[in-house]
């Protein structure tokens, strides 16, 4: 064997060595991602709770004052106070069922962004198409809206997604998209769904790292 032989599987090993060593760091990346990402729907739970706690804490003081200066105006016969306080009870309770109203429209938006989110390989990438997400006032039920179009139906959301050229290296694979039923990253054009022609993996890592860099 000659000296360049040898030089050349050195090489070779090299790469191989540094290319397991990339698939490591990038899984390492990509696990600690899910850690924050998992801290973060932790902490945002925690603040909501303290949020609603506060609100609640404060409605039950404005509803007792209010109470007490309806009584207060009775006895002195100030109806023109008691008419007040009924209509700053009327206005409480019209906030009321607008925060309402909002938490049921948020709440079905919510419910159809996690019916959604099985398509992708990794959750956090729910949050990247969760800005073409509202609530249609016309149609009185949450939408996605994506290139101008809007969609309300759930399976038909996933295969908008899973044909968007920007998501197709973090798409998981499926049968409507020519992929393969692993559930990994796809290795399977998605535009014409060719199969046989492969994908890097960490062509695909990596494009899920770009994006929260």
């Amino acid at each position: 064997m000659s000296e360049q032989d040898i030089q050349n599987q050195e090489t070779d090993a090299q790469d191989v060595q540094s290319q397991d060593v990339s698939n490591d760091d990038l899984a390492q990346r990509l696990k600690q991602l899910e850690e924050q990402n998992k801290q973060l729907q932790e902490k945002y739970s925690s603040v909501v709770s303290v949020n609603e706690q506060l609100l609640s804490e404060k409605q039950k003081a404005e509803e007792q004052a209010r109470l007490e200066a309806e009584e207060k105006a009775r006895k002195n016969g100030d109806w023109e106070a008691i008419l007040k306080a009924k209509e700053q009870e009327l206005e409480a309770y019209k906030e009321k069922d607008a925060l309402r109203v909002q938490q049921e429209k948020n709440f079905a938006k919510e419910k159809l962004i996690g019916s959604i989110s099985s398509v992708f390989t990794n959750p956090v990438l729910t949050r990247l198409v969760e800005p073409d997400f509202t609530y249609s006032e016309d149609l009185g039920k949450p939408i996605f809206k994506h290139n101008g179009v809007a969609y309300d139906n759930a399976e038909k959301i996933k295969e908008v997604i899973s044909l968007d050229p920007q998501f197709k290296d973090f798409v998981k694979a499926t049968g409507a998209t020519g992929g393969h039923a692993s559930g990994g990253i796809n290795r399977t054009p998605i535009d014409n769904g060719v199969s046989g022609k492969k994908y890097d993996d960490n062509k695909g890592k990596q494009a899920i790292l770009n994006k929260f860099q």
